[in-house]
């Protein structure tokens, strides 16, 4: 959990950064490699409150798409919006392929580690129950916090591209975990 922390904390630091020096693309490739962990690093954490080991081995599969990163071109452009940055690189431009691979890699992590831990709290419920059952309101927050970033981007028309339609989907998937975690 501290790690997971930090992994936000940085990925904050760099927006921040990115957002006072007028887009920078140094900043913008750095808050890009930073979120690209969050998925497996947020694994890693579900395993672990679990009680179950993971090979270090998944990490490979964050280090492609940061080693991607490295390209000279690989940021094409940027914006500082209001609540969210907005950056066009090399996955998330004309490349399809690499682009679903890194949103199902980004879906595909987190939801596995949730539906783990789900699964173990409803076949252990007697070690450190207050510890797991406080943590698996992580969904709430996710889908409250979602709400509101929604509401206030339609609220102030900065609805853009497909990040409407990604909010929804993690909308949808957070109520799907509530729903199965009752």
């Amino acid at each position: 959990l501290p790690v997971f922390t930090l992994i936000l904390a940085l990925y904050q630091i760099s927006e921040f950064f990115f957002c006072t020096n007028n887009g920078s693309f140094f900043w913008a490739r750095t808050g890009f490699q930073i979120y690209t962990l969050i998925p497996t690093i947020a694994l890693h954490m579900f395993f672990n409150l679990t009680n179950k080991r993971i090979s270090k081995w998944i990490y490979l599969v964050p280090f492609v798409f940061i080693i991607i990163s490295f390209n000279p071109n690989f940021v094409s452009s940027v914006t500082c919006n209001t609540i969210h940055v907005s950056i066009q690189n090399l996955i998330f431009g004309d490349n399809y392929l690499l682009m679903y691979l890194y949103l199902i890699y980004y879906a595909l992590f987190p939801v596995y580690g949730i539906y783990t831990f789900i699964s173990n709290i409803k076949k252990e419920h007697k070690k450190n129950m207050k510890l797991k059952l406080g943590l698996s309101f992580a969904p709430i927050a996710l889908l409250l916090a979602q709400v509101y970033f929604l509401i206030i981007a339609i609220k102030n028309n900065l609805v853009s591209n497909s990040w409407p339609l990604i909010s929804f989907l993690i909308i949808i998937f957070s109520s799907i975990l509530i729903l199965y975690s009752v």
